[in-house]
């Protein structure tokens, strides 16, 4: 009767030794799958901060890169500015204006015309900074041809012992019809030809009262027109030393 009571006893106590032997086995399993899970984690992770470091190490070469490459450019951008300036007072210094820009027109208009430039800079250097002049040697009135009327016995004067001749062309005043007049508008450009002995020819063109000079018989001669009564120019004369 003991043996059939210590039986079903007995195979309890197997069986709870047996359930224990499978939870420490299943445990152990469990325990090797966290422990290789967690070593691939840590792989993973290793490898992907060792990626991150390496894209963050790139990033800052790409920064050092982009930031020599702006001081470069910033360098480049000074240094055409810079460029810019020069060209710039360069330019205002060597291209001609006002009587400047008309002084050299004018030698390049001698030179193609062919007189020598060695002529031109003898004259030049020989022009003294004071004029020496006789004063005004007198002045001499004459009618003003419009695109209407010629003058021909009053359309000209000769100054300098008739070495300088002048007349003058103007546009023709205007009525309160719109007609013209034959008589020339003071308050518009007058254009005077002074010609000289030979039948050279110069012509000066600008608003009253007009300023020009003439080179005739080894002498400089300065005139003054100015608007006279109707229809009429007066010129005043000055002789001067040339050069």
């Amino acid at each position: 009767m003991s043996l059939g009571f210590r039986d079903p006893y007995e195979r309890r106590r197997k069986h709870r030794r047996w359930t224990l032997v499978k939870l420490i086995v299943i445990l152990g399993l469990l325990a090797v799958v966290g422990w290789v899970a967690y070593g691939m984690g840590l792989q993973i992770g290793q490898g992907e901060s060792d990626a991150l470091r390496q894209q963050l190490a790139e990033s800052r070469e790409q920064v050092r890169e982009l930031q020599s490459e702006n001081g470069r450019l910033e360098n480049q951008h000074q240094a055409a500015l810079q460029r810019a300036e020069t060209l710039e007072e360069r330019y205002q210094r060597d291209v001609p204006e006002g009587e400047m820009e008309r002084l050299l027109e004018l030698a390049r208009q001698r030179i193609e015309d062919g007189v020598d430039a060695e002529r031109l800079t003898f004259v030049l250097e020989s022009v003294s900074r004071d004029r020496d002049c006789s004063g005004p040697t007198g002045s001499r009135r004459f009618l003003v041809d419009t695109p209407i009327y010629t003058n021909e016995g009053n359309n000209s004067a000769t100054f300098a012992d008739g070495a300088v001749t002048l007349s003058a062309l103007g546009d023709s005043a205007v009525n309160e019809d719109g007609n013209p007049e034959a008589w020339f508008d003071p308050e518009q450009p007058l254009t005077v030809t002074a010609t000289l002995i030979g039948g050279e020819e110069e012509e000066f063109e600008g608003e009253l009262p007009l300023h020009f000079s003439v080179v005739a018989s080894g002498n400089e001669h300065r005139f003054t027109a100015q608007a006279q009564q109707r229809g009429y120019v007066e010129v005043t004369h000055e002789r001067c030393s040339f050069p």
